[in-house]
C-alpha cells in the first residue's frame, strides 16, 4: 500500500484494514480499549509517499481507513470552528473517499485484495482539499454543454 501526498514526517500514520462494517465504523480512536480492525499499523510518515505492507491477508473485500496523527493522541481530531466535526488532521480512506459529517460508507470504501499480491494507492488528504476536489469532480460530471441545451 502506498500513501500519497504525505506532507510531513512529523507524528505517526495510523492505518487500519477492515473486513467488516462494524470495526470500520469505530476506528477513529486507536487509543480506545475497544479499538478493533482486521489488521493495523502505526508507522513513521515519509513525505511525499509512505509505503506499508500488510502480510498474509487472504483474498477478499476490505476497506482501509486511517489518519496522520500529528499530535500523538492516537485519535482523529476534529474541528470545532468553522466546520464543526470535520477532520482537522489529514486522513486516509480507501477509494479516496471524502469524510463529511460522518464516515464514508463501508461499501464505498471497499476494494478487492487478490492473491498473491495487491497494490493500492491512497491519497492522504486534508479535509477541505478533498472536499473541494470532490465538488469540482461532481460539477464536471454534471455540467451541461451549451450544445445540449434545446
Amino acid at each position: 500500500m502506498t500513501l500519497e501526498n504525505v506532507r510531513s514526517s512529523e507524528g505517526k500514520l495510523l492505518v487500519a484494514l477492515h473486513n467488516n462494517a462494524e470495526t470500520y465504523a469505530t476506528d477513529s480512536d486507536f487509543a480506545s480499549d475497544g479499538f478493533q480492525a482486521y489488521a493495523w499499523q502505526v508507522v513513521e510518515p515519509r513525505s511525499p509517499e509512505t509505503r506499508l505492507h500488510f502480510a498474509d491477508i487472504p483474498a477478499g473485500r476490505y476497506a482501509v481507513s486511517g489518519f496522520h496523527d500529528e499530535n500523538g493522541d492516537r485519535r482523529l481530531n476534529r474541528q470545532i470552528f468553522p466546520l464543526t466535526g470535520m477532520p482537522s488532521e489529514p486522513y486516509v480512506i480507501s477509494n479516496n473517499g471524502v469524510l463529511m459529517f460522518g464516515k464514508v460508507r463501508f461499501e464505498d470504501a471497499l476494494f478487492e485484495i487478490r492473491e498473491p499480491r495487491t497494490e493500492i494507492r491512497i491519497s492522504v488528504a486534508q479535509h477541505l482539499e478533498r472536499l473541494r476536489d470532490a465538488l469540482l469532480k461532481e460539477r464536471e460530471e454534471n455540467s451541461v454543454e451549451p450544445s445540449q441545451i434545446h
